[in-house]
C-alpha cells in the first residue's frame, strides 16, 4: 500500500506543485518532496538545475508544464 507524503513547506519555499518546492538558502537552491530535502545545488549551477527538474519530470512529480513556469 502506497504512503501518502503529507507536504510542509517552510513559509519561504516556493512551491513548484502539491508535493515539490524549493528554497534558497545562503547560495544553495534545495529541491523538496513533502518536506523532505532530495537535492541540492548552487545557485548559478545551470547543469544541476536542469538535472534535478528533469529528473523531477521524468519521475512523475512535477509536469514539463509546471517546470517552465518555475523558470
Amino acid at each position: 500500500m502506497l504512503q501518502l507524503v503529507l507536504p510542509l513547506f517552510s513559509p519561504d519555499c516556493k512551491r513548484i506543485n502539491n508535493q515539490v518546492g524549493f528554497e534558497k538558502i545562503g547560495s544553495r537552491i534545495y529541491y523538496f518532496h513533502g518536506r523532505l530535502p532530495v537535492f541540492s545545488h548552487e545557485e548559478d549551477d545551470l547543469e544541476s538545475f536542469r538535472f534535478i527538474t528533469s529528473q523531477l519530470v521524468i519521475g512523475g512529480n512535477v509536469k514539463q508544464q509546471q517546470k517552465q513556469a518555475r523558470n
